[in-house]
């Protein structure tokens, strides 16, 4: 999570393989360029997609477990279950999202 609220522009985030139990939503606020995206991904050496469970949290609307505000991020390789309304919410701008499922 410090990784993610500290990021910049050019910096790549490697998640292990595992199961991430989250309790509540989080939110990703900060921005990368054009040109320099802040990537958040599986690691190369995984075998399996890192897994982020919420199904502790409850169903209601305002349960966006990942707010993704900031602009210029490349998410590649999560699998994201039990939210409580999205799986990912994306109010930012220039955001790629790719192999990741949502369930």
């Amino acid at each position: 999570m410090s990784a993610l609220s500290s990021a910049s522009a050019g910096d790549v985030i490697y998640v292990l393989e595992g199961t991430y139990t989250f309790y509540s939503k989080f939110s990703i606020t900060r921005n990368g360029s054009n040109g320099n995206l802040i990537s958040f991904l599986s690691h190369p050496d995984n075998t399996s997609k890192p897994l982020f469970d919420f199904s502790s949290m409850a169903e209601s609307s305002s349960n966006r477990d990942i707010s993704l505000s900031g602009s210029y991020w490349y998410i590649k390789g999560i699998d994201v279950f039990g939210y409580g309304d999205n799986g990912m919410f994306i109010n930012g701008h220039n955001n790629l999202v790719e192999f990741c499922a949502f369930s």
